[in-house]
């Protein structure tokens, strides 16, 4: 398939036609007398300059696929990987995998190619930023395409592009092929259920490799890819490209610091704000690399550093300590905001056994949550309503008539503290991608399908994930915040607070009850001989609401299908609290719950289609997208 002939001429960049214009410029004046000579006589023309550092060539290194990248196959033709445009998707019958494709670039040469429209151009980064050299993830990276979606694939081989978020279908692996010619390159990629890697291929033929399903790329083409192949092979080849502009750029940028003899640490002028400032916007993503500066006098260790000579070790370590790298996500009604950053690694990361940290031993997500205000702190502070408003720290304002409304800061009223922060330390790639914003799905999970799907991942799970419920259980942790137990190992349980409640405001009270039972993991394994625990857990969900004041008829006890983790407990609300756990398509009410298994079947929830809903980066959804 020939690429359309409308998008036949060259990508323009930034800054690109400002300096054909100079040239242009330079080249026709270059005979015109003058009047007044340069002072800068060896500058470089900008012309040559402009040539030098424009249009597209093959990357040599790892740290040239970072960036915009276009990739090449070579057979009997050229190819141009791209995405399909818009109008060609509406033709073909895969429209809403947007499947990517090879076009043909007729009469075109390797090294002369350059991408000819945004679909054939690749945003190429790490999948981890924040990977650590030992990390598995730190050699990673993703591709993603004009549209904001990334190059995937499954266990099937098939490729699609429909993915808004990064997870372990959308994690290739590049191959530097520097003996396959200038720019040569394989992707590997090892999707969950796959027990070999698999590459990045193209062949050409109209059918895919024998005993597999056909692949995402229409019957017309005479070029198929897929990410069937086991080893690199000629069809395995691709040539990538990059801009020489930003090839240039990070060379000067390396030769810039090569005489550093801290790794990563760049050239430092001895003003502490100032260097502090410098690295962050070097290494830093959250908030554009600009964060707030750090006063001297605020700096003691960074100063006793400086004195003692090892003045970059201590910024290095001072960025590691401080860094907010990402916002995963925020929620505008509840007031909350997720971060992740890294802190300082202590001995407790040796915790972790079962399921190492994907993204470094030493990172944290943060939570940010803003509190309700609270009547009886307002009661306590004994001021008057004049005396409160005085102690806001009004920013904007405006008035219509009688009505008035601003901005300002409460810090300092005399209130309780206004913030709630979490903190989960170390965490790992489940932890980021549970908090990170993400397309959702709907499944509707049949018996068969929950057999066939659902129950080998939960069986899957390792125990770590739910370490921390035993902990619960055997009182190793927070024991001094249980509100009711019932120690019976087959019918019992114990009610403590949920992370998300701060114990005080009765209104949003949440409390969890998790059983002592280890055999249930999940609304699935509940019949009815599981009545008398279910019955037991919601009268004795009363009595420990009754400690806050909060009724029986207050009460709304749930279950989540699917739930957080796998150890079966239920959640003990106020009905004056709302929130995304209470929707559709993951809260079941107790009480039907109860009713199902006890008057209409014993294996209701075992006969029962349920549906529910699963994020994009969910790693449940990537084995519902194999099948």
């Amino acid at each position: 398939m020939e690429y359309r002939q409308a998008r036949s001429k060259k990508l323009s960049f930034k800054g690109e036609a400002k300096c054909a214009k100079r040239a242009a410029d330079s080249s026709s004046n270059s005979s015109a007398p003058t009047k007044r000579k340069s002072k800068k006589r060896n500058r470089e023309p900008e012309g040559d300059k402009c040539q030098s550092t424009t249009g597209w060539v093959p990357i040599e290194s790892l740290e040239d696929l970072e960036g915009p990248i276009a990739l090449y196959h070579r057979d009997e033709q050229l190819y141009a990987l791209a995405i399909p445009p818009k109008e060609e998707m509406q033709a073909r019958a895969d429209t809403n995998e947007q499947a990517p494709a090879l076009y043909t670039l007729d009469n075109a040469s390797l090294m002369e190619s350059e991408p000819l429209s945004v679909e054939q151009v690749f945003a190429v980064r790490r999948s981890v930023p924040m990977a650590g050299p030992a990390d598995a993830e730190a050699t990673m990276y993703s591709l993603k395409s004009f549209v904001g979606t990334y190059l995937s694939a499954d266990r099937h081989g098939r490729l699609s592009c429909a993915s808004t978020a990064i997870g372990a279908l959308e994690m290739w692996t590049p191959v530097l092929l520097p003996d396959r010619g200038d720019g040569a390159i394989a992707f590997m990629i090892r999707p969950p259920g796959v027990s070999e890697d698999r590459f990045l291929s193209a062949e050409t033929n109209n059918t895919a490799p024998e005993g597999r399903p056909a692949v995402l790329t229409g019957s017309t083409l005479p070029v198929r890819i897929h990410a069937l192949g086991t080893s690199i092979g000629y069809s395995q080849v691709f040539f990538a490209k990059c801009q020489a502009a930003i090839k240039q750029k990070r060379q000067q940028a390396i030769a810039a610091t090569a005489a550093d003899s801290i790794v990563g640490v760049a050239p430092m002028s001895g003003n502490l704000a100032v260097d502090e400032a410098t690295q962050a916007k070097r290494f830093q993503s959250f908030q554009g690399g600009r964060p707030r500066p750090t006063a001297e006098r605020s700096m003691p260790d960074l100063n006793s550093a400086k004195q003692a000579g090892k003045y970059g070790e201590g910024l290095l370590d001072r960025r590691e300590k401080t860094k907010s790298d990402q916002v995963l996500s925020d929620d505008t009604s509840s007031k909350t905001i997720w971060l992740l950053g890294i802190i300082a690694a202590t001995t407790s990361t040796a915790n972790i056994v079962d399921e190492p940290v994907v993204v470094g031993h030493n990172a944290a997500i943060v939570v940010l949550e803003r509190m309700a205000f609270s009547p009886l702190a307002i009661a306590e502070a004994g001021c008057s309503l004049p005396t409160l408003l005085d102690s806001v720290l009004l920013a904007t304002g405006e008035r219509n008539d009688v009505y008035a409304w601003a901005t300002g800061d409460a810090s300092v009223a005399t209130l309780k503290p206004d913030l709630r922060i979490a903190l989960t330390y170390p965490a790992t790639q489940k932890h980021i991608d549970k908090h990170r914003r993400q397309l959702r799905k709907w499944v509707s999970e049949t018996p068969e399908l929950y057999a066939r799907i659902t129950k080998p991942f939960i069986d899957s799970q390792p125990t770590s994930r739910v370490q921390w419920v035993h902990n619960i259980l055997s009182k190793q942790v927070e024991s001094e915040h249980i509100v009711f137990e019932d120690p019976d190992p087959d019918n019992g349980f114990i009610i403590v607070p949920d992370l998300k409640w701060d114990a005080t405001n009765t209104d949003n009270m949440y409390l969890v009850a998790i059983v002592h039972r280890r055999d249930l993991r999940s609304l699935r394994d509940l019949t009815s001989n599981h009545l008398p625990l279910l019955n037991n857990l919601r009268s004795k969900a009363a009595v420990a609401a009754k400690k806050y004041g909060v009724s029986s008829d207050q009460l709304r006890l749930y279950v989540h299908y699917q739930p957080s983790y796998y150890h079966l407990h239920v959640h003990i609300t106020n009905v004056l609290l709302e929130g995304k756990g209470m929707l559709a398509g993951r809260a079941h009410l107790l009480d039907s719950v109860i009713d199902n298994i006890g008057n209409i079947a014993s294996d209701y929830y075992q006969r029962a289609t349920i549906p529910y809903v699963l994020g994009s980066s969910d790693e449940l959804w990537s084995h519902w997208t194999v099948q």
